[in-house]
């Protein structure tokens, strides 16, 4: 499935960064997510992976094998579960534009070209394979998240989706305030939903949400969900965590920036 590739440059005025993070359980199928990432049809500038440090010293060959193609493994200052897919890679390079993956799925080669190609440059517009559509009742009150459904089809910007990580997620320099990176508040208000909060700064800043069309399926790596977040979060934890966020910062508008 890992077709050699010619990798073209991205030939933007910005840094291009993909980042991700994983932890021990998906160690084993990590190195074919990574394969997938660094045989990307447009060639990134870096390619991050993350790991806290209880599990650095358990990164396997077949991960540590890929560093002289570019992989790039580095170790966070403490354990900040998911939001290690983005939070140490905005702080380090606060200008570059930042798509973030999920570690335990197949990403086509054209991935990141897409994310590239639909940016228009407009640094409050992120762009996004996959995304839900924020559903509300007929008082205009948010429904729970077991009631919202995923986008099939590309949208323009709009205020009132969310973007899940699994597809990758572009996100422009400055799209993301500099609050994004408080840990106090993210780890007590959602600590387990980086989309969540990822959703409520960008809103904070003004940005809106594209999806775009060209990933429409995803492949997870054969036992690699077996640890994973959806399980808590789909049955009661965003529900738990948009009410927490909701009551610190107020829903924000579904229909402007």
């Amino acid at each position: 499935i890992f077709r050699p590739q010619i990798q073209a440059a991205h030939g933007l005025p910005y840094e291009v960064i993909i980042s991700l993070t994983s932890f021990r359980p998906r160690f084993a199928t990590l190195h074919l997510t990574l394969e997938c990432l660094l045989r990307q049809d447009v060639k990134p500038d870096r390619v991050i992976l993350w790991i806290d440090p209880e599990d650095m010293a358990f990164v396997p060959d077949k991960v540590k094998a890929l560093v002289p193609r570019g992989l790039d493994i580095r170790q966070t200052a403490r354990n900040i579960g998911p939001y290690s897919k983005i939070i140490p890679t905005l702080a380090a390079y606060p200008d570059a534009i930042i798509v973030t993956t999920d570690d335990d799925t197949y990403y086509q080669a054209r991935c990141l070209r897409l994310l590239l190609k639909a940016w228009s440059g407009d640094t409050k517009e992120i762009i996004c394979h996959m995304a839900f559509e924020i559903q509300r009742d007929m008082n205009g009150n948010v429904r729970p998240y077991k009631e919202w459904y995923p986008l099939t089809s590309e949208t323009g910007i709009r205020y009132d989706i969310l973007p899940f990580g699994v597809g990758g997620v572009l996100y422009p320099p400055g799209s993301l305030p500099l609050e994004t990176l408080d840990e106090e508040k993210f780890t007590a208000l959602s600590p387990r939903a980086d989309d969540i909060w990822l959703y409520w700064m960008a809103r904070r800043n003004g940005c809106g949400h594209r999806r775009i069309s060209g990933h429409k399926w995803v492949i997870a790596w054969p036992t690699s969900q077996k640890f994973a977040l959806k399980h808590t979060n789909n049955i009661f934890g965003n529900d738990v965590q948009m009410g927490a966020m909701a009551e610190m910062y107020g829903w924000p508008p579904f229909d402007r920036p």
